[in-house]
C-alpha cells in the first residue's frame, strides 16, 4: 500500500510540474504601433477613419484624414507613410499621408487599392473603366507623376509587387461575376504577361511571400468556398492546402516566408486564425473558437500576430471589436483596444 501511495505522489507531483511550465508561458512583450480603421458617422457623412495605437494599448489616436472606403490603409515598407482610398462618387481616389497625420496628398483620381513598391517610390493601383468588368492596373510615383497603364482589357485586380521589384503579380478575368480568374505575372512596364494557374478553375487574390519564392492564393472549390492554394512564383508546384469546405480568407506571410497565417470562417458568428508551414503542413489553430477572429498580420521578427476579434452583439446593434496581439504559437494573447466600434484590417508598423 505504501508503495502505491509513493507512486501516486510522484505521479501527482509530475503533473503539477508540467502544469507550472504551461502556466509560465512567456507573456506578449511586443513593441510597435498598429494601424487600423474605425467606422464614423454623423448626420452628414459616414465612412472609416485611420487610427494608430501602441501595441500596449496606449496613445490611441485618430489621424485627421478624409473619410476612407472600407479597404483600410496600407503603410509603406519604411513605416513613414500610409496609402488609402477616399470615396469620390462612384469611384475612389488614392491618397497618402504621413504617419503623424500630416501632409495628406492626392496621388491619383479613380484609383482603388494602393500597394507600395519594395523601395516605396511607386504605388500600384486599379482604375475603373467604362463598365464594371473593365478594370486595369496602373503604377504611379508617390508624388502623382509618371503614371503608367499596365493592362488594357478584362477585369484586372489586386496587384502585388515581387519583392525584388522585378515585376507584378495580379489576378484577371474576362468577367468579374462568372468568368474564370487566373493569376498572372508581368514586368513593371506591363510586358511579358504570363498565366501562372490552370484555366480550369478560378484562382484569385495572390499574396507573394517576402522571399519571392511562393504565392498564396484562393481557389473556388466545388461548394463555391474559398480554399487556400500554394504555388511557386513561376507557376509550378500548385498545391491546395486547405480542405475544410468553408471560406478561408486573409492570408498573411510571416517575414521569413516559412509560415502563413489565415482565417477560417467556421460559421456566421465564429472564425479562427490558423498558422501553417509554407508547404501547408503543420497547421496550428491560434485563437479560441469563441468569436469572429480575422485579419492576421505579423510583426517584423515573426514572433507575434495582431488580429481583430469581433464579440457577440444583440440584434440591431453595430458590431463591437477589439485588436489583440498573440504570440505566433498562440499560447499567449493580449488585448490592445477596449470594446471600440467596428474596425478592420489591423496592420503592425515597426520601423
Amino acid at each position: 500500500m505504501r508503495k502505491y501511495l509513493i507512486v501516486a505522489i510522484l505521479f501527482l507531483s509530475s503533473c503539477l510540474k508540467d502544469t507550472s511550465v504551461e502556466v509560465n508561458i512567456p507573456p506578449v512583450d511586443f513593441k510597435g504601433e498598429i494601424l487600423f480603421s474605425t467606422f464614423y458617422s454623423d448626420p452628414f457623412s459616414y465612412g472609416w477613419q485611420l487610427n494608430l495605437v501602441n501595441a500596449d494599448g496606449t496613445n490611441h489616436r485618430i489621424l485627421p484624414n478624409k473619410l476612407m472606403l472600407y479597404s483600410g490603409g496600407m503603410p509603406s515598407h519604411n513605416g513613414n507613410k500610409i496609402a488609402y482610398n477616399v470615396p469620390n462618387g462612384a469611384v475612389c481616389d488614392l491618397y497618402i499621408i504621413d504617419l503623424d497625420g500630416q501632409n495628406e496628398t492626392l496621388v491619383a483620381r479613380n484609383a482603388g487599392g494602393g500597394v507600395w513598391s519594395p523601395d516605396d517610390t511607386r504605388i500600384a493601383f486599379m482604375r475603373q473603366g467604362n463598365s464594371f468588368d473593365d478594370r486595369d492596373i496602373y503604377t504611379i510615383n508617390t508624388d502623382g507623376s509618371n503614371e503608367l497603364k499596365l493592362t488594357d482589357h478584362n477585369y484586372n485586380s489586386l496587384p502585388q509587387y515581387l519583392p525584388d521589384n522585378s515585376g507584378i503579380i495580379f489576378d484577371s478575368s474576362p468577367n468579374s461575376y462568372w468568368g474564370i480568374f487566373g493569376i498572372y505575372k508581368m514586368n513593371l512596364d506591363g510586358g511579358n504577361k504570363q498565366l501562372l494557374t490552370p484555366a480550369t478553375k478560378s484562382y484569385t487574390s495572390p499574396i507573394i511571400s517576402p522571399d519571392g519564392r511562393r504565392i498564396a492564393a484562393f481557389v473556388y472549390s466545388s461548394c463555391n468556398c474559398k480554399e487556400l492554394v500554394m504555388l511557386n512564383a513561376d507557376g509550378s508546384g500548385l498545391k491546395q492546402i486547405t480542405f475544410g469546405g468553408t471560406n478561408c480568407v486573409s492570408p498573411s506571410w510571416s517575414p521569413d516566408s516559412r509560415s502563413l497565417a489565415y482565417t477560417v470562417k467556421e460559421s456566421q458568428t465564429t472564425a479562427d486564425i490558423y498558422v501553417c508551414n509554407a508547404d501547408g503542413t503543420g497547421t496550428t489553430k491560434i485563437t479560441d473558437g469563441l468569436y469572429r477572429n480575422d485579419c492576421p498580420t505579423w510583426s517584423k521578427d515573426g514572433n507575434y500576430i495582431a488580429y481583430m476579434s469581433g464579440r457577440a452583439i444583440l440584434p440591431g446593434q453595430r458590431p463591437r471589436s477589439d485588436i489583440w496581439i498573440s504570440r505566433a504559437d498562440g499560447l499567449s494573447h493580449a488585448r490592445v483596444t477596449n470594446n471600440i466600434d467596428e474596425f478592420i484590417y489591423p496592420v503592425i508598423i515597426q520601423k
